[in-house]
């Protein structure tokens, strides 16, 4: 492939399933198996093709497991581990930023929905 991109999903792979009990939601399985997922993208591009990542940016503060049910992802976490798989960060831009989530709400809440904080990174597959 030439290029691949994922829009405000990849922390889908992290999230734990859960389900609620009538009380509280519990975990009812494990996530996905990140590090295959990507590697598999990884092992599909083309030597100098483009991975794109667009997500809702997560609060640093957080423990990963709550920005996951956020429906968000730590920026730091997604470069590193994309960079953990082979990928190069080549771009990033901020024309998806809004400095006013706190980031602190799930991204379907009616008040944040459309507008949540967005990271944009593009990655490449070294040619060598």
């Amino acid at each position: 492939m030439d290029a691949a991109i994922i829009v405000m999903a990849l922390h889908d792979i992290y999230v734990i399933p859960k389900r609620y009990n009538g009380e509280e939601y519990v975990p009812v399985g494990s996530p996905a198996n990140a590090a295959y997922f990507l590697e598999q993208i990884y092992t599909a591009l083309k030597p100098g093709s483009r991975f794109v990542v667009v997500e809702h940016a997560g609060d640093t503060m957080m423990e990963s497991e709550e920005v996951f049910d956020l429906h968000r992802m730590v920026e730091a976490m997604a470069r590193s581990e994309l960079e953990n798989v082979g990928f190069r960060l080549v771009e990033s831009s901020a024309a998806l930023r809004n400095p006013k989530d706190d980031r602190s709400m799930i991204v379907f809440d009616s008040d944040i929905k459309g507008q949540t904080d967005r990271f944009v990174l593009s990655f490449e597959k070294p040619s060598n």
